[in-house]
């Protein structure tokens, strides 16, 4: 169905309305909007009931399917970086787990999936320098009073730390290296009230070697840096002392010969 709009006055070459390229069916309901790459859109959909949750890969001109893949659950926004897709998806049962999948963009093959815990929700991922951010939320009514905020290498969903939080871990923001996770309920442990909400900022903690692994390596490299310094003394003596012996023995020579011709 075409969409027009009325003349303003404006330039001929302005568009009046707009025609429908194609359109593809979901199984299931569409809440968040596709993200587009290159020749590329990506989708998700989900029933209300959580009973099943797909994503999509369509051809960006003319909407055909190149890949699905579906598993339960309800799934959040998908998220594009370099050559993979993230996608979290709640659990069926309110007392279930959450996970966050990564797929390969072009294939549609699954990468990795983590299971976040506690807590049958999680947000949409972020994905900065390498890394993927999610929080996990869920059930309702403080089943589970605090949860955790996620960062796992983006390439091998391996865990790099993680962090607890009173309430629920909702949306994340990455910027210059800090976590800001907001958070929807974080005081009240009773279902009959939210309570009060949180913005939390995390900065992640590089850990140092104990003290004693630091006196080990200072012992090893000085153990090193002496024994460079013995070889080298031995091998300028024993150079010299290469050097010394054509002269002795002409010495020698040079005296047998004056003693017997005298």
């Amino acid at each position: 169905m075409a969409i027009s709009s009325a003349s303003t006055g404006s330039s001929t070459d302005s568009p009046i309305s707009a025609t429908q390229l194609w359109r593809f069916s979901t199984d299931g309901s569409v809440y968040h909007p596709p993200v587009i790459t290159g020749d590329y859109v990506y989708v998700t959909s989900s029933f209300v009931t959580y009973t099943r949750a797909s994503f999509y890969c369509l051809n960006a001109s003319n909407g055909a399917q190149i890949w699905n893949y579906t598993t339960d659950g309800s799934p959040s926004s998908a998220v594009l970086s370099d050559r993979y897709l993230y996608v979290s998806v709640n659990s069926r049962s309110e007392y279930g787990n959450a996970s966050l999948y990564c797929f390969y963009t072009v294939t549609g093959a699954k990468v990795w999936n983590f299971t976040t815990e506690p807590g049958n929700a999680a947000s949409s991922p972020v994905v900065v320098d390498g890394q993927v951010y999610v929080g996990n939320t869920g059930p309702q009514f403080f089943v589970h009073p605090d949860h955790f905020v996620y960062a796992l290498n983006a390439s091998t969903g391996e865990q790099i730390w993680n962090y607890t939080i009173e309430g629920n871990a909702g949306s994340l923001t990455v910027a210059d290296g800090v976590v800001y996770v907001g958070s929807p309920f974080t005081s009240t442990r009773s279902a009959t009230s939210e309570g009060n909400g949180a913005v939390y900022a995390l900065k992640p903690v590089t850990s140092s070697p104990p003290p004693s692994t630091l006196v080990l390596i200072a012992v090893v490299v000085s153990v090193v840096v002496i024994l460079a310094v013995l070889v080298l003394v031995y091998k300028r003596k024993t150079k010299r002392s290469e050097d010394s012996s054509p002269c002795l023995e002409a010495s020698l020579k040079n005296l047998a010969a004056y003693l017997y011709f005298k």
